[in-house]
């Protein structure tokens, strides 16, 4: 499909209506994240191993390194946010973010491991279906830089 297309498909206005939802607690809702995608998906503690394994919200908050890659999490979710009215920036944030992750040995299928997890995040926020839609398709454009 390539960036470009993916980025045509990125309906703004769901992502930066639910943004608005999980910015309201970018350190809480990131944590949840994490700790979502840790719940989902067995293989990503073993990538993100240094964080160790925090059994729940409040023991994660206490994590000084869980609390750094949750924040990096919202972080790189922000930039994309913030440049979708500009498809050239959104472009070169994307592949910005593939290059940190195939520096990483993540393959774009594991960059999409995400979308489960802000599924169920979203879920927890009343979003609906077409949000769930909305930032799958914005993880996408992600996945195809990781891809080309």
């Amino acid at each position: 499909m390539g960036v470009a297309d993916a980025i045509k498909k990125v309906d703004a206005k769901q992502i930066t209506s639910t943004w608005a939802i999980l910015e309201s607690d970018k350190p809480g809702n990131g944590v949840e994240l994490m700790l979502q995608l840790f719940k989902d998906d067995a293989t990503a503690k073993g990538k993100f191993g240094r964080l160790g394994d925090p059994a729940n919200k409040d023991e994660a908050l206490k994590n000084s390194k869980f609390v750094g890659q949750s924040a990096m999490l919202m972080g790189g979710l922000q930039v994309l946010v913030e440049n979708l009215g500009n498809p050239l920036v959104l472009e070169a944030c994307a592949r910005n973010l593939a290059v940190k992750h195939i520096a990483r040995n993540m393959t774009a299928e594991d960059f999409g491991r995400i979308c489960g997890s802000l599924d169920k995040i979203l879920d927890a926020k009343n979003a609906g279906a077409d949000a769930k839609a909305a930032w799958r398709n914005l993880v996408a454009v992600v996945q195809e830089a990781m891809r080309e």
